[in-house]
């Protein structure tokens, strides 16, 4: 037995040693793909499940050349062609050329926005410019930061090409505060002219 372990002794010791290693790479390895799952509790999902609901949709409201105007709840990244959509479509009496040249069906909506569609009736009715989305920027004579187009933006006083540029990057504005948190202007700006400003 001796003259065995001898003999034999460094492959015993390198085998016994190659077996230990090999048994704690298993044992690890099935430690590691053991998942933990953390304690959920059923109040903790259901307060989750509607604040993630809450901010997958919003509140839109479109009038004029609709079929069915009215208040609509629309998917959070929405376009104003979504909008129209959900109003049952164009009514007939839209004006195409006026539609066109006014309304940036492509545009996404934000959460409480104003959509007015154009139509004949509208623009027999009124010689005021129409309110569209993008006419939308005279409130009450409040300019509209979503709204406004750069040149409606650069009648303010201290407003130039580069910050309307700015501006118009930035949107959408939840709150006009975005307009400094996003660094589309400055806050002596902001302070000067929130007053003038709106959604």
């Amino acid at each position: 037995m001796k003259e065995i372990w001898r003999l034999y002794r460094v492959p015993i010791l390198l085998g016994g040693a190659s077996l230990f290693f090999i048994i704690l790479s298993i044992v690890l390895l099935v430690k590691s793909l053991q998942t933990m799952s953390p304690i959920t509790f059923s109040s903790d999902q259901q307060a989750t499940g509607s604040a993630v609901l809450g901010a997958e949709t919003i509140m839109i409201d479109i009038a004029g050349g609709v079929i069915s105007p009215g208040v609509y709840k629309l998917a959070a990244e929405s376009r104003v062609e979504d909008a129209i959509v959900a109003a049952g479509g164009l009514s007939a009496d839209v004006d195409g050329e006026l539609l066109a040249k006014t309304v940036n069906r492509a545009m996404k909506l934000i959460d409480g926005a104003k959509i007015f569609i154009p139509s004949t009736v509208d623009v027999a009715q009124s010689a005021a410019v129409v309110a569209t989305p993008e006419k939308l920027s005279q409130n009450g004579g409040l300019v509209s930061v979503n709204f406004a187009t750069a040149a409606e933006l650069e009648s303010l006083s201290g407003i130039g090409p580069a910050t309307a540029t700015k501006i118009i990057s930035g949107r959408p504005y939840q709150t006009l505060e975005e307009l400094v948190t996003k660094k589309a202007m400055g806050t002596s700006l902001f302070e000067k002219l929130k007053n003038q400003l709106s959604l």
